[in-house]
């Protein structure tokens, strides 16, 4: 009996007790490689290639993570613009000159408003700087109470534009007086004779002299500052061989 007991313990046992399950192979860790031509997430692959997968080691995901976040704050680094390079400080002048109801100046010209010469009227004078006589007076506007009217920028530079213009008048007529000049035809050549006038105070003279076609000078000597120069006085004072001249009027 006691063998039997024994028996059917043994086969409850075989029934009862499970089996032991085949062991599963361990499986790896698939090895990701990049597609040639494709550039996606490269620094990410290269960088574990060099850390964990060339030992053998297989990065976690946090790993993988920081390094891929690595590549990309650098990225985002190198984009950030430069600081911009500060722009040289711009230092206004200040206005120039004077700018009142009655007096406007600037470097070159001065405009005022004077009353005329009657006394019953205003003027507007102006003169270049460094004369010493105006170059221009002329009426200026008033108002119904007869006040003269406040200067301002646009009245200035038209007032300024007709003194110059006036002044560059002058100076031609005045370069007319001074200066003359005639031609003389010889029979080997034509001679310009010219009389240029020095408007000295203490020695007021002129200077007649004689040039050929090739502006070469042939001659030059002293007149008297009111000596009329002429066809027949340069003429004269070539024939003369360009002598001293005396009395050729």
């Amino acid at each position: 009996m006691p063998a039997a007991d024994d028996q059917g313990v043994a086969e409850a046992a075989s029934v009862t007790e499970p089996q032991p399950k085949e062991q599963q192979p361990e499986r790896r860790p698939r090895r990701r490689i990049a597609r040639k031509g494709h550039t996606e997430n490269e620094p990410e692959f290269a960088q574990l290639h060099e850390t964990g997968w060339q030992a053998g080691e297989t990065p976690s995901l946090l790993d993988y993570a920081q390094t891929a976040a690595e590549p990309e704050s650098q990225s985002l680094a190198a984009l950030e613009p430069e600081p911009a390079a500060p722009e040289p400080e711009v230092i206004e002048s200040a206005e120039p000159g004077i700018q009142e109801p009655r007096l406007w100046s600037d470097d070159a010209w001065t405009v005022r408003v004077i009353r005329d010469e009657n006394g019953h009227g205003w003027a507007a004078e102006i003169q270049r700087s460094g004369d010493t006589e105006p170059a221009l007076v002329c009426p200026w506007e008033t108002d119904r109470d007869k006040n003269p009217k406040p200067l301002d920028g646009a009245a200035f530079d038209a007032l300024v534009k007709a003194a110059a213009d006036m002044r560059r008048r002058q100076e031609l007529q005045l370069r007319a007086m001074l200066h003359k000049s005639v031609t003389v035809q010889t029979r080997s050549a034509v001679i310009t004779v010219t009389l240029d006038i020095v408007p000295d105070e203490d020695d007021s003279h002129a200077l007649l002299a004689a040039v050929d076609e090739s502006g070469t000078q042939l001659a030059e000597v002293r007149v008297a500052p009111g000596f009329k120069l002429s066809q027949r006085t340069a003429s004269a004072w070539v024939d003369s061989g360009y002598r001293k001249v005396e009395r050729l009027n």
